[in-house]
């Protein structure tokens, strides 16, 4: 019975891979800790997504070993298949896992020659479970190294996702978020699509609600607005992988839609579901990124109220197309326009989060509790904080209708309406 350690950084899918590496683990017998001096073996799941998500994870690596030399610790995840990753060049661990292989983990120790999890059953959000829908990237925008790090996209079978969300809706989750590194691809390469996997799964008993991960810009039409719009299941909730607002800097980029499309799709979603909410990734400091590029991003986020803006300053990645790209943006430009970007974010989370005072929402309550409060927390379907006055600890994991009496810091208070 060994003792296994895991931890993820950087995304969604992430965190999906080392849950349904624990469950492998578990399956073979180990137990699974929460402290990585405990541990026999420490798996750590890397990014590499930016310089700062390299950088922390290589950190993250050393301290686990500075903390327990004697573990057999493996190193998993886009570090790994980062060729230039400084990850790389540690010594100490045991294993440097691909991501082609970080899945097979437990039979590369010898662990798991019987057992074999395919998809996972629970979560460790408990009320909240992600699943990936699909794998890799064939886009290869000029800045990211994620299409290296991942390969080409690839989509699951729509017949093991319903069935690892029916297992997980089994066991508690009332929130399925689905996930992969482009989800608006799947069905691509098989004979289904993203709406007819939503038709699906929406169907599922004991489903509470569905949430899509981020979206390219896109990847989003019509349809797909209108079947978001008239499903009693779907969040109505956009995570759009925005980077840039400006035509020329998103050719550069090698994304795939202009300025206009991407403002118009944001104004068609509006326009159907006026309460929806929008969340988003955006780069500031691109190479060759004017003033006037980077004010069209900034009008972006305070013309339609994002709830949550990811900014993230411009890195080199090496292999990437803009590394090779000429009048690179100073440091201290990129965070003078990455703070305006934030202030910016902040104000208009707060004027659409006030829209919803004296308003009804549908919470779901999260286990753990507020540090700061004490109160109950959780997110509304349109994804906004919401702490919970005087709710008994029994509707942990569920989902309830408050009522909303104020807002504070960007986050609701609210009151149960418990019949």
């Amino acid at each position: 019975m060994k003792k296994v350690y895991l931890t993820s950084l950087g995304c969604k899918v992430n965190q999906y891979e080392i849950q349904l590496l624990m469950e492998q683990f578990e399956a073979a017998g180990c137990v699974i800790v929460s402290q990585p001096e405990a541990a026999e073996i420490c798996v750590i799941n890397t990014c590499s997504v930016t310089y700062n998500s390299d950088r922390k994870s290589k950190k993250a690596i050393e301290k686990i070993i500075r903390l327990n030399p004697q573990a057999e610790v493996i190193v998993c995840g886009c570090c790994v298949d980062n060729e230039y990753s400084s990850v790389n060049s540690i010594l100490g661990p045991k294993y440097f896992v691909s991501n082609k292989n970080k899945l097979n983990i437990p039979n590369l120790l010898g662990l798991n020659k019987s057992n074999i999890v395919k998809g996972i059953k629970s979560f460790s959000h408990k009320g909240r479970g992600f699943v990936k829908i699909q794998d890799g990237c064939d886009n290869y925008c000029s800045y990211c190294i994620v299409a290296y790090t991942r390969g080409s996209a690839q989509s699951r079978s729509q017949d093991d996702i319903l069935e690892e969300i029916k297992r997980l809706t089994a066991n508690g989750c009332k929130e399925i978020v689905l996930t992969g590194i482009n989800i608006g691809y799947y069905g691509k390469d098989t004979n289904s699509s993203l709406i007819g996997l939503l038709k699906e799964a929406t169907a599922i008993k004991n489903l509470g609600r569905l949430r899509l991960s981020s979206l390219n810009p896109d990847d989003i039409d019509l349809n797909l607005i209108k079947f978001v719009k008239n499903s009693q299941k779907i969040c109505k909730h956009f995570h759009v992988s925005v980077q840039s607002a400006d035509t020329r800097i998103l050719k550069l980029m090698n994304r795939k839609y202009t300025g206009e499309y991407l403002v118009k799709t944001l104004q068609t979603i509006r326009k159907e579901m006026p309460s929806v909410s929008f969340s988003g990734d955006f780069i500031c400091g691109f190479p060759q990124e004017t003033d006037n590029n980077f004010k069209k991003t900034l009008n972006l986020i305070n013309d339609f109220d994002f709830i949550r803006s990811h900014i993230f300053t411009y890195s080199d990645r090496k292999k990437t197309a803009a590394y090779n790209f000429r009048s690179k943006i100073s440091d201290k430009v990129k965070k003078e326009r990455s703070k305006v970007l934030k202030d910016a974010s902040y104000k208009a989370a707060s004027r659409y989060i006030n829209k919803f005072i004296n308003r009804e929402l549908e919470v779901l309550i999260e286990y753990k509790l507020d540090a700061k409060t004490g109160m109950h927390r959780g997110y509304s379907g349109n994804y906004i904080k919401t702490l919970v006055e005087n709710l008994p600890t029994n509707f942990r994991g569920h989902l309830i209708k408050v009522r909303v009496l104020k807002a504070i810091e960007n986050q609701l208070i609210s009151r149960p309406k418990i019949p």
